[in-house]
């Protein structure tokens, strides 16, 4: 009895150990089952990657398995491998962590298959470093074509996102940095990997697929970036706005080595502004060989270099792809070294769109000057027709300054050598590669040196116009020696030269001074005859120019006209070195004959001396 009583009790025990052992396993398979799949998981995602980039070195810290079946991989670092010994790893791309929301099928892993059927995966703190190789290639263009586990299309997003733009693959810039970036994309219909690397079959796939997507960031040169877009039935639309945008020199020098010396012009501009822009067009282009984004060719250097706009510009002759880009300067100051000051205070409205460019409203001061620019861009090729229009007030005209206005007006300069503040209405084209302007030109008190008489003209006020051949005024008057000149003039090139003339008049008596005597040779001539013989006399006293004017004959050759009256003077001719006193009288200049009309003197004993006489310059040979 005793003996089956203790039977009875070990089968009992054993039951308990037995059933104790069964509960142990499966309380452990239910705890390690999802480690052992997490891991197979990145293993085996691992492999795909490695397998699609072995040009890079991947890397997944871990994964596993959370609530509700997401799978979650932390740690995955894409860099590049390196092609010889001692070459360093240069960063690509790192995920801190990628959120898998999933219908898993974890019998797929006994068949090698990916568990994933994906539904929407979220990556948080992606840190993207964007450079540029030796061969020009881009760093994140090391992760094209992009891997496809399966068929499946999830939603896409992007959370605490970071782009880092690196000077040059060296690194050893702090780069500029793009954060705050968060992302959305919906993706209806995926592009068949297949297709990748294959231009023909990506067109037709692209042309197939079906997208939406937002994209919002911020930098410490951008406030704010908002930017959306749709991708359905063979097209795209893009659209958004960047507020806040800054650029500046400092910001210039960190720019990819190879975009900065593109745009070296950026090292002088500095913008704060805010822009607006739209996109939209076919996916291909019109003979179907590629995608709009794979489309050869560079942008017009006028283009690129002088406005920085998009490769979307490039487009328009060859699709109905268009674009607009809406840009309001806030403040800006621009340095150059063929400005005589740096252009500060610069605000306005500018538009870029498909068929070109325009700057709807712009000013900025010039030094004193408030200067007012409208202008328009007829199309994107290198001979594009420019039209524009520029109106300063107070604007400081000096020969730097003359020498960059495009078209004739350094004419003007040449002719006259003005210095001082002048309000400009300037109108000017380029077309088929050509400057011209035409425009007036108000003087509020400019001093010049004429070409022709090149004697000291102060305070000159009044209007010039001018036009691509030359400039003309019927009406300037300023200052000589104290006495009121007035100016009329015509200094035209071209078919209208023969018309050319200048007349001036000064309403009293100047001093006869060695300025005025100089004035009488053209300015950069030989000394002329005139001035041989004045200087002959060693005048002194005054003058009174009463008219003068220099045109030309019918046939071309040039004539002058010049009345002079001399008074309270005093002479003594080399010739016969016999001072005389109170000298007055006319001098009348016709082309190269010279004479001396009325002229009256006394000497020492108080005698009168008359005078009448002539010159005549001779050619050489005779």
């Amino acid at each position: 009895m005793d003996a089956q009583r203790k039977n009875s009790r070990s089968r009992r025990s054993w039951r308990w150990i037995a059933a104790f052992a069964v509960l142990n396993i499966i309380v452990l398979g239910y705890f390690l089952a999802p480690q052992t799949a997490s891991e197979q998981i990145r293993r085996q995602l691992l492999s795909k990657l490695r397998a699609h980039y072995p040009h890079l070195t991947i890397a997944i810290a871990s994964a596993r398995i959370g609530q509700e079946g997401i799978v979650i991989l932390e740690g995955i670092e894409f860099k590049t491998a390196p092609e010889r010994k001692g070459q360093r790893s240069l960063p690509v791309l790192k995920v801190s962590r990628v959120e898998v929301h999933s219908d898993l099928a974890l019998g797929q892993l006994w068949d090698r298959k990916s568990p994933l059927k994906p539904r929407k995966v979220i990556a948080s703190d992606v840190v993207a470093d964007l450079w540029q190789g030796d061969q020009g290639r881009w760093s994140l263009e090391l992760l094209w074509p992009p891997l496809r586990v399966n068929d499946d299309c999830p939603q896409l997003e992007i959370r605490g996102g970071r782009l880092r733009i690196h000077r040059d693959d060296r690194l050893e810039v702090r780069p500029l940095e793009i954060d705050q970036i968060g992302a959305t994309i919906d993706l209806a219909k995926c592009v068949d990997p297949k297709a990748f690397g294959q231009p023909a079959l990506l067109a037709e796939a692209a042309s197939s697929a079906s997208m939406r997507f937002s994209i919002r960031a911020a930098a410490a040169f951008i406030e704010s970036l908002q930017l959306t877009g749709e991708v359905g039935g063979g097209r795209f639309h893009v659209g958004g706005d960047a507020r806040g945008v800054r650029l500046d020199p400092a910001l210039a020098s960190l720019l990819p080595l190879r975009l900065a010396a593109r745009w070296e012009d950026l090292t002088r501009l500095s913008l704060l502004m805010d822009l607006r822009y739209d996109v939209q067009g076919p996916l291909r282009s019109p003979g179907g060989a590629a995608p709009w984004w794979r489309l050869s060719g560079d942008l017009p250097a006028a283009a690129a270099n002088g406005l920085a706009a998009v490769k979307l510009a490039e487009l328009a002759p060859h699709s109905d792809t268009q674009f607009a880009v809406d840009a309001l300067v806030r403040d800006g100051r621009f340095d150059h070294p063929m400005l005589p000051q740096p252009l500060e205070q610069i605000r306005g409205q500018f538009a870029l769109h498909d068929s070109g460019m325009e700057v709807l409203q712009a000013e900025a001061r010039l030094g004193d000057a408030d200067l007012r620019l409208s202008a328009a861009i007829d199309g994107w090729a290198a001979d594009a027709t420019w039209n524009g229009k520029l109106t300063a007030s107070g604007l400081m005209i000096n020969e730097a300054l003359a020498a960059q206005i495009p078209g004739r007006v350094g004419l003007i300069w040449n002719e006259f050598h003005p210095e001082g503040p002048i309000d400009v209405d300037l109108n000017w084209t380029r077309a088929s590669g050509r400057w011209s302007s035409h425009g007036s030109a108000e003087l509020r008190g400019v001093d010049i040196q004429m070409s022709k008489f090149p004697y000291p003209v102060s305070q000159l006020k009044g209007r010039i116009e001018f036009d691509p051949l030359g400039a003309r005024s019927h009406g300037l008057s300023g200052q000589v020696g104290g006495q009121t000149l007035s100016v009329a003039f015509e200094q035209s090139t071209g078919p209208r030269a023969a018309a050319n003339w200048l007349q001036l008049a000064v309403d009293g008596p100047v001093p006869i001074d060695a300025p005025l005597i100089a004035a009488l040779t053209p300015r950069g001539q030989p000394v002329s005859g005139l001035e041989r013989f004045v200087r002959s006399l060693s005048p002194s006293g005054q003058v009174h120019l009463v008219a003068a004017r220099w045109d030309r004959q019918i046939d071309g050759k040039p004539r002058k006209s010049i009345d002079l009256k001399v008074s309270g003077g005093m002479l003594r001719y080399q010739g016969f070195p016999y001072p005389l006193y109170d000298v007055r009288g006319t001098i009348a200049v016709q082309d190269d004959w010279t004479r001396l009309i009325g002229f009256q003197a006394s000497n020492s004993d108080n005698a009168k001396i008359f005078c009448e006489g002539n010159y005549l310059k001779l050619p050489e040979e005779t």
